[in-house]
């Protein structure tokens, strides 16, 4: 894990910026100088989400229980995504998967990266995400694709 990915982990731990922008400057005060671009796609890589505080401010923060570090040293995404899901639900035509607060566009942005090429695509929500096979003929096997990517089970035959 490179230091700035160690400071940034630190600092979505305390969860106090509520934008990107904020982000950088926070770097900045740690003695990192990036840009807001890098701070995004180091934000999808971590797992980084916008939660609600108590207080009702929006802010950037690691999910509870997803810093675990792969054996490089980086955040695993495979791990994060894994512990994020609450369960899936196919209805013969889609899946939806129901996951933790504020998890469905990381998990989404997980699928989407692997191109599975029986899904058509995916939608996210705050804590669903919409799965689409590629057709109805495609249904079962984007559902066993979905169990291999996600390492969950019972997927494709959820009804």
């Amino acid at each position: 894990m490179s230091k700035l990915e160690r400071k940034l982990h630190n600092i979505l731990l305390r969860g106090q910026c509520k934008n990107q922008k904020e982000l950088v400057e926070a770097l900045d005060k740690n003695g990192i100088k990036t840009t807001q671009a890098t701070v995004s796609r180091l934000l999808s890589k971590v797992g980084a989400l916008k939660t609600r505080l108590p207080d009702g401010r929006v802010v950037y923060r690691l999910h509870k229980g997803i810093s675990i570090y792969n054996e490089q040293g980086g955040l695993s995404r495979q791990v994060m995504v894994q512990q994020l899901i609450d369960r899936i639900v196919g209805n013969g035509n889609d899946y939806v998967i129901l996951t933790k607060a504020s998890g469905g566009r990381f998990v989404a942005e997980f699928i989407d990266d692997n191109a599975l090429t029986s899904l058509a695509g995916t939608i996210a929500g705050g804590n669903t995400v919409l799965a689409m096979p590629l057709s109805k003929e495609q249904y079962l096997k984007a559902g066993k694709d979905l169990e291999a990517l996600l390492k969950v089970s019972d997927c494709a035959t959820a009804v």
